[in-house]
């Protein structure tokens, strides 16, 4: 390797680090108990990470980068949609909507309002939880396939099946709305980069040595694991091991670039932590649990009584139009980014607030 490269993959081992340290904790601005010197440390290595990882935006015409970009919608003038403007679009539709809890259970401790509670014509989508569960587990994968620090991935073939089945549920969804049948597969685009574009291409050693320094700085204001379980410290132990692992890194170990806890590839995120992290089983469960065990989505298409909930019956959701269709396309960029050969780089800082994001309408998704 030369000295170039063993720069850029010394630069991408603790960019990597530093910003998994960052995305496990990522109200650490709120935390009232937190020095101010640990702060104002971890606010530098936050500005160097993102700093690092700009690119200039995007023009009319160019690719979308699976990186930084959207993969399923193009802005005005044909420009890539990035990431973070493609979740807060999310986030602001689906507050928008009159999102309420399917009401089966409340009539269990109100018998008396049976009759009273109705579901208009064309109000909602009707589904089991387990179609809900497979949105979480699309919203999960995103949450966590583009967190800063992830590194360099390319999708296999065994992720075809699951791709397929993440657009079939999104068709099946707004179908109960719209009326419309299959529509085409979400990874054909012609707009999708086939090679990204590394941020990290022309590092060199004095952003090196000043990533290192200010990664350093924020690493070492962090208490040690025995410190946090002592004082009980407001820290995430996944955090802890997160900061021992970055010390790890700066002190010159090769250790594994990325890692979920339970799993050890990188490419199986999708529920991450099962003892099984292959696509093919991932994709024969939510197949079984959604097109085997529940009935399809269905529109109330007249004024309808709610029933109250029974024993051994599906656990129901209601969701409204607008939730369902940013539903749907989340599932369909999940299913364009396992399409075979697709590949990201680095993932850069930039995609914080997308998986965040991200992350608060999957909380917001499960309390449906």
């Amino acid at each position: 390797m030369s000295v170039g490269g063993e720069v850029v993959a010394e630069y991408e081992r603790v960019y990597s680090a530093a910003a998994r340290m960052l995305w496990l904790e990522p109200d650490w601005h709120k935390r009232s108990a937190w020095p101010e010197g640990r702060k104002a440390a971890w606010r530098a290595l936050e500005e160097v990470l993102a700093s690092d990882a700009q690119v200039p935006a995007g023009a009319p015409g160019e690719p979308s980068d699976p990186t930084r970009h959207l993969l399923t919608r193009r802005g005005p003038d044909d420009r890539p949609v990035p990431l973070a403007e493609a979740a807060q679009d999310w986030w602001t539709r689906f507050e928008e909507g009159r999102q309420f809890r399917h009401p089966g259970f409340v009539l269990l401790d109100h018998p008396e309002m049976y009759g009273d509670v109705v579901f208009e014509p064309g109000s909602c989508v009707i589904v089991t939880s387990d179609w809900v569960l497979a949105a979480a587990t699309a919203l999960t994968d995103l949450e966590r396939r583009l967190a800063p620090g992830r590194p360099a991935c390319v999708i296999d073939e065994e992720a075809a099946g699951l791709s397929v089945t993440l657009h079939e549920i999104a068709d099946h969804l707004r179908g109960a709305l719209t009326g419309q049948g299959p529509t085409p597969h979400p990874g054909d685009v012609p707009w999708a980069a086939a090679t990204p574009e590394p941020f990290t291409t022309r590092v060199g050693a004095d952003r090196l040595e000043r990533l290192r320094r200010v990664a350093q700085g924020a690493a070492d204001h962090i208490p040690s694991r025995e410190q946090v379980i002592a004082t009980d410290e407001f820290i995430g132990m996944d955090t802890v091991v997160a900061v021992e692992n970055l010390r790890r890194v700066l002190a010159g170990e090769e250790i594994p670039l990325w890692w979920e806890r339970g799993s050890n590839d990188s490419r199986h995120e999708l529920l991450s932590g099962g003892s099984d992290s292959s696509f093919t089983s991932k994709n024969a469960k939510i197949r079984k649990k959604v097109f085997e065990d529940s009935p399809l989505p269905r529109v109330p298409r007249e004024r309808e009584i709610v029933e109250p909930y029974r024993d051994g019956e599906p656990y129901w959701k209601a969701l409204v139009p607008s939730t369902v269709f940013v539903v749907a396309e989340i599932l369909d960029e999940a299913a364009a980014r396992f399409v075979p050969g697709r590949a990201t780089a680095m993932i850069g800082y930039d995609a914080q607030s997308f998986s965040s994001r991200v992350s608060d309408i999957n909380t917001r998704l499960f309390s449906l």
